[in-house]
């Protein structure tokens, strides 16, 4: 198997003029014309000998499987139903996508039947899992039925969302009538969002949102101080949507924001502690990609499996920062634990 280019495999500090950007790949002399304000996936910023288009900041696989660990046939079909469902997958290619980070990591634990140990992870439980395996949902798609995923679709229409611009977690497992986990999973993009603006007509939101009956069991503010001036209104959602939806099947509730270490690190108070209403039934946690990097050994993974994310987690890049140098995308253990 080709892992996804990365630390090993491309320039340390990125080679640019005013005009140019040289091919990231250690060695290659391609260059092509320099890509301004926005990231265009388009034959003029292609390097055709490795097959990805290039920015001063990043790149992108011409063939987005190119960026995923797994492609064989039954992955392409269950990507295939995804992306019938999902809004728009165009970034599966791209370095920095979060949604290829989250099937590389996700799937993993799929096809060894070990979804439970994942979810073990997330939440920091155990014992309050239910046993068996848990019904993964990849960005509100059930891939049993082939359609969009009818429990969120129920409290989208619930809050007044269409299903086309509609909150969907990037993964949830659920075990049906007993827990349900959404997974908000985070690459280089940050938690903090707000509203889009509206101004050619009147903003619904605060009366879909704030106004239904379900925000106040859930909140402990108003939907603009939590939307607008904490700009939590992606967390606010997800936690609003899947809150009703597990009470309205019986089920317990949490909410996990996917994070590298490095970022968001008091999200559980400026989110969790500060505006949601939690108890034993729902709960927020933050949870980190090297968490789970750290604990494979502990998964039941297969030990190729283990070796494969091990590798891919250690030398994933995010890109180049604004000096030119590339950027590990996980901390090291021993930065880790030699403290911030």
């Amino acid at each position: 198997m080709h892992l996804p280019y990365g630390m090993a495999e491309l320039r340390p500090t990125r080679v640019v003029s005013a005009d140019t950007v040289r091919c990231h790949v250690v060695g290659c002399m391609v260059e092509v014309p320099r890509q301004r304000r926005r990231f265009r996936a388009d034959n003029t910023y292609l390097c055709l000998q490795h097959g990805i288009y290039l920015s001063p900041s990043t790149f992108q696989y011409r063939d987005p499987y190119c960026n995923l660990l797994w492609r064989d046939d039954t992955d392409r079909c269950c990507l295939q139903i995804v992306e019938s469902v999902k809004r728009t997958m165009e970034r599966l290619g791209r370095e920095r996508d979060e949604d290829a980070l989250t099937w590389n990591v996700v799937r993993a634990f799929e096809r060894e039947g070990r979804l439970r140990a994942l979810a073990e992870l997330l939440t920091g439980e155990g014992c309050n899992l239910p046993p068996g395996e848990p019904q993964v949902i990849y960005w509100a798609t059930d891939l049993v039925k082939g359609e969009r995923w009818r429990l969120l679709e129920q409290a989208q229409c619930e809050f007044g969302e269409s299903p086309e611009r509609g909150t969907e977690p990037d993964a949830a497992l659920y075990w049906p009538g007993e827990h349900l986990v959404f997974v908000e999973a985070k690459f280089c993009a940050p938690s903090c969002t707000t509203p889009s603006v509206k101004p050619r007509r009147e903003d619904e939101r605060p009366f879909s949102y704030g106004g239904h009956p379900h925000f106040s069991r859930a909140f402990k503010g108003s939907y603009h101080q939590i939307a607008v001036e904490s700009r939590m209104y992606q967390l606010m959602r997800l936690w609003l949507l899947g809150s009703w939806a597990a009470k309205t099947n019986g089920a317990a509730f949490r909410l996990v924001n996917l994070v590298r270490w490095r970022k968001e690190a008091d999200i559980e108070t400026r989110f969790g502690g500060r505006w949601c209403r939690q108890d034993s039934a729902r709960r927020f946690r933050r949870a980190t990609w090297e968490e789970i990097w750290d604990r494979l050994p502990e998964t039941g993974l297969s030990d190729r499996t283990m070796t494969i994310l091990d590798q891919y987690l250690a030398n994933k890049s995010a890109g180049y920062d604004s000096y030119g140098s590339l950027r590990r995308a996980f901390a090291p253990r021993t930065e880790r634990m030699g403290g911030r």
